[in-house]
């Protein structure tokens, strides 16, 4: 508490008042007055005989008596008034002199009270000071009247306030006596020791006091002891000891914590220099040595030194010394040295455990397989570690200051120079790449490099950190691999290629075979002659099958059989797939029952003719070996995502069953699906083989649960999308083609130009084609075809691809050259023995309409010629017009796909137009992040919609980013994209000119 605010807030000015006598115009005032009572006394006295005497009237008698009377008493009167005067006068003259004596004596006082030396001051209750003598305010420094009025309290150093506070306090409140010790602050600032003596007034509420400097000895004493005590306070906190080394006596003084820090109890002590040399560790003594004589010649400004004491356990403890000489001799020999010993064990304990970890630390980066760096933001090398030196036999100190790039191959030195600018520019977040980097032994490692940028808090550049992984054995391995690898690809082609020939070898005759039979089965027969050309359609049937299946399965190894992304109808093909088989299960008096969950999605993205091969076998399987009973094909829902969905398709049977030792050889490859007391054994083996890898395309599994005599249940997994709905859409509208609209009846009267080499199939083709109503021309090579099509003028070309002299890929290549030349389109399908999709990619190549594989079906046929016809319906004596294969738009061909229905076709330019940005934005995403799945599925959706509006250029691009995508080939990404964007910016234009209105009427009338 501040005891000023006890006093009171304002007080009356204060003057010192003077005591004073009567003096000299006070003395004739009473003078002059005794002069006047005297001399009206006898007037008096006279004025009351006469009085008298003229009261008496004529009584003479009585007058004079009164007359004498008053005579008399006039005289007295005039006596006792002179004698009253007189004493008036002594009186007088007594009182002044009294007076005269205390004036002399109030007058002194004042002067003694003004001269005193001592400091006297007077005060209100309060503590404020109402009186104060010259001496006072002289000390002071500070005027009188300045003085007044203001609380000697306030002036006070705080310190003093606080250590005075409780005793003022009692003084105030108690009225007693009050004595201390304080520094009073001068308006200069400087401090003045003072000791205060107060009393309080017996006569009055206030203080009388006075203040005494303290003597200037006495004052340093007073702030030597309390330096010492911030010294310790500040000792204490830092847990050091102060020393005084008196080097003439060869006496350290050390404060109290040196024993502190010792163990012992806290106080001071003095050693001798021999006492604490023999506490200190004797390897630290020539270093406390060397120092001390350093700062006491004046070598060094400072003594400082770190060495260890014992303490009073016999344990060392590590002290930091720190001095300076403070006094010297006349010959400049130290005298005197002060300072302070600070315990500084756990620092030390912390800089050994730091050092420790900083060498193991560095033990393990420099044990590391990896090269570890770091750069300033030149590029230069600031650190490496010594797998650097290991790989490459370059000296991380020769290394070090130098630029990476300097240590890179010169042939990846241009492209390792523009990413560390895209680096430092901001181009690139992280640099990952691989580089050779020149050994110093002229051997160059393969090193997989990985770098960031480093930066401050304000984002400027201060470098950049990275690693390099040796990934030398690997290229070698990888050099390896692709040379295995084009042997095994080399060995592939060659098996293909012989199995394509065997394919072709057996599909020829057999499409012979087939189609004889169909037609002999058309004719008048028998029973006996109808059976055994049904036998031997049954047979052809079984032959192409398997033909199937090993091809399928060789496609498989070969890595050429890719799963085909697209828009289907689960129930379309649940249906188809369980169609084939429902007759053959009637005949044999089975049930054949489909049973699809609520929840299963009608509308997927996937590849439905994996999905129908995949069922159409295990249906197969489950009606051949099952007697009687039933057969169930349930479908329900596995797992879904908000894109994806895994559908589980199961196939129950009522069959003969199997072992489990049959189970687990069921899906093998060449294994034949043999049941429980069935050892009849069909086929090569393959289908469930096929099966198994088919299901791990599409993102599943297969597998089987039986027991013998107990039926067989059959489970099929696979992964599907859902469908995005603009592409979807977009995607079903073309689905109702001409193929699948219903007709009265086939078209009829084409002039058919036949290219095929062998006999008996020219005569079954041509057979078949005069039964549906046309008129064929057969030729055996591809160089007859095109004279006959130079020559006459065909409706239709049904053409073989392998074939002497000219191939009918080069054969439908030279008609679309001389298309593009005169205008027109010529339909042009492919029928050949070759079910590879290489053949039917090179078939789109050169704008073939369709493509059939041997053997064909009549019904099959004459659908593909009516699909053909479709593209002759343009009014006559106009040729047909259809943009070539690559042209930006083949509007005519898309026109024809949909039965040339121009509200549907504006519709699906629409849809286009509308729904194109969202999967390109998904493909561009899926770059950016490298996702392969994501881009192939976007890749994929793209290329359907490019399919239903004729956009071949844009179709072709999407198709082989798809690829890229499904053979995980990132770095190629980038470039596929590219080559898409641009071909779809040839795209739009095409389309907005198609969707304008002028265009539109045109098109309409």
């Amino acid at each position: 508490m501040n005891l000023t605010e006890s006093a009171p807030p304002s007080l009356p000015p204060h003057s010192n008042r003077q005591v004073t006598g009567p003096g000299p115009i006070a003395k004739s005032g009473l003078a002059r007055t005794e002069r006047r009572l005297v001399a009206l006394i006898p007037a008096l006295g006279i004025v009351a005989t006469l009085g008298g005497v003229a009261a008496a009237g004529d009584d003479q008698l009585t007058a004079y008596l009164i007359l004498g009377l008053g005579i008399i008493a006039t005289a007295l009167l005039v006596v006792l008034a002179r004698n009253w005067s007189a004493r008036a006068q002594v009186h007088e003259q007594t009182v002044n002199s009294a007076l005269d004596q205390l004036r002399r004596g109030l007058a002194e006082q004042e002067a003694l009270w003004r001269q005193n030396p001592a400091l006297l001051f007077r005060t209100d209750a309060g503590g404020v000071w109402t009186q104060v003598n010259e001496a006072l305010a002289q000390t002071l420094r500070t005027p009188a009247p300045d003085l007044l009025g203001g609380a000697w309290w306030g002036r006070l150093d705080r310190h003093d306030q606080a250590a005075l506070s409780v005793g003022w306090q009692e003084a105030l409140s108690q009225r007693t006596p009050f004595v201390g010790q304080c520094r009073y602050l001068t308006p200069e600032g400087e401090k003045l020791w003072l000791e205060v003596a107060i009393a309080p007034l017996a006569d009055a509420p206030g203080f009388s006091g006075s203040l005494v400097a303290i003597d200037r000895q006495r004052a340093l004493a007073r702030t030597i002891t309390e330096l010492e005590e911030q010294r310790d306070h500040v000792l204490d906190a830092l847990n050091a000891a102060f020393f005084d080394w008196n080097v003439s006596e060869a006496q350290v003084r050390l404060s109290r914590q040196w024993l502190k820090i010792l163990g012992g109890a806290p106080e001071a002590c003095t050693l001798s220099a021999r006492e604490l040399e023999s506490l200190t560790h004797p390897e630290d003594r020539g270093a406390i040595h060397a120092q001390a004589v350093a700062a006491m010649n004046g070598a060094t400004p400072f003594y400082h030194v770190e060495h260890r004491v014992r303490n009073n356990q016999g344990q060392w403890l590590w002290i930091e010394s720190h001095g300076k000489v403070v006094a010297r001799d006349p010959d400049g020999s130290a005298r005197r040295m002060i300072g302070y010993n600070l315990e500084i064990s756990s620092r030390k304990r912390l800089e050994a455990a730091l050092r420790d970890a900083e060498a193991h630390h560095a033990q393990v980066l420099d044990d590391m397989s990896e090269v570890l760096f770091r750069t300033d933001a030149t590029g230069n090398w600031t650190y490496l570690n010594a797998t650097w030196t290991e790989l490459t036999g370059h000296a991380v100190d020769e290394s070090l200051g130098r630029p990476m790039q300097h240590f890179v191959h010169p042939e990846d030195r241009p492209e390792m120079v523009h990413l560390l600018r895209a680096l430092t520019e901001g181009k690139l977040l992280e640099i990952r790449h691989e580089i050779r980097a020149a050994g110093k032994d002229g051997f160059d490692r393969w090193l997989e490099l990985r770098m960031r940028p480093l930066k401050d808090g304000e984002g400027g550049l201060l470098g950049a950190a990275g690693s390099m992984h040796d990934v030398t054995d690997r290229h070698r391995g990888e050099l390896e691999l692709r040379r295995a690898k084009e042997s095994a690809e080399s060995a592939n082609r060659v098996k293909t290629d012989f199995l394509a020939n065997v394919s072709h070898e057996i599909r020829t005759p057999l499409h012979g075979i087939v189609g004889m039979t169909e037609l002999l089965l058309e004719g008048p027969l028998d029973e006996t002659q109808r059976e055994h050309l049904q036998l031997i359609r049954g047979s052809s049937n079984t032959l192409l099958r398997t033909l199937n299946e090993v091809l399928d399965f060789s496609r498989i190894e070969a890595g050429k059989m890719g799963i085909e992304l697209g828009e289907f109808n689960l129930s379309q093909a649940l249906q188809q797939v369980s169609k084939s088989h429902a007759l053959t299960a009637a005949r044999k008096g089975l049930v054949l029952r489909l049973k699809v969950a609520p929840e299963v999605p009608e509308a997927l993205t996937g590849d439905a003719k994996r999905l129908e091969q995949v069922l159409d076998h295990l249906l197969d399987n489950a009606v051949k070996f099952t007697t009687k009973g039933e057969i169930e094909l349930a479908v329900q829902v596995r797992a879904e995502l908000s894109e994806r969905v895994m559908l589980e398709f199961v196939v129950r049977d009522t069959g003969s069953g199997f072992s489990g030792q049959q189970r687990d050889t069921l899906f093998n490859a060449f294994s034949h699906a043999a049941r429980s007391g069935d050892m009849k054994k069909s086929g090569v083996g393959l289908g469930l083989a096929i099966c198994k890898r088919l299901a791990e395309m599409m993102g599943g599994e297969v597998w089987a649960e039986s027991a013998p005599g107990r039926g067989s249940t059959f489970h099929f997994t696979a992964r599907f999308y859902r469908p995005n709905p603009l592409v979807g859409r977009a995607m079903a509208l073309p689905a109702t083609s001409v193929r699948e609209q219903p007709k009265p009846s086939h078209s009829t009267g084409l002039s058919i130009l036949l290219v095929e080499d062998d006999e008996l199939n020219q005569k079954v083709a041509a057979s078949v084609l005069r039964s549906l109503g046309h008129y064929p021309t057969a030729v055996g090579n591809g160089a007859d075809a095109i004279v006959a099509w130079e020559t006459t003028r065909y409706d239709l070309v049904i053409m073989d691809l392998q074939l002497p002299l000219m191939g009918g890929i080069e054969a439908a290549r030279y008609i679309r050259a001389k298309e593009a030349a005169r205008g027109g389109h010529q339909p042009i399908i492919a029928m050949t023995a070759h079910a590879e999709s290489d053949f039917r990619t090179r078939c789109q190549e050169v704008a073939i309409d369709d493509f059939l594989v041997k053997p064909v079906e009549k019904d099959t046929l004459a659908a593909a010629v009516d699909r053909a016809a479709a593209l002759l319906q343009a009014p006559r004596g106009e040729p047909v017009r259809r943009n070539p294969a690559h042209a930006t738009l083949d509007l005519e061909g898309a026109r024809a796909r949909i039965n040339n229905d121009e509200a549907m076709f504006r519709k699906i330019l629409e849809l286009f137009r509308l729904g194109y940005e969202q999967p390109l934005s998904r493909c561009r995403a899926a770059v950016a992040q490298g996702d392969g799945q994501a881009l192939a599925l976007a890749a994929h959706n793209l290329k359907g919609m490019a399919g239903n509006i004729g956009a071949n250029a844009l179709r072709a691009a999407a198709s082989q980013l798809e690829r890229q995508a499904r053979e995980a080939r990132r770095e190629t990404f980038g470039e596929g994209f590219k080559a898409l964007e641009l071909a779809l910016a040839e795209v739009l234009p095409e389309v907005d000119r198609e969707l304008a209105p002028d265009h539109l009427n045109a098109a309409a009338s």
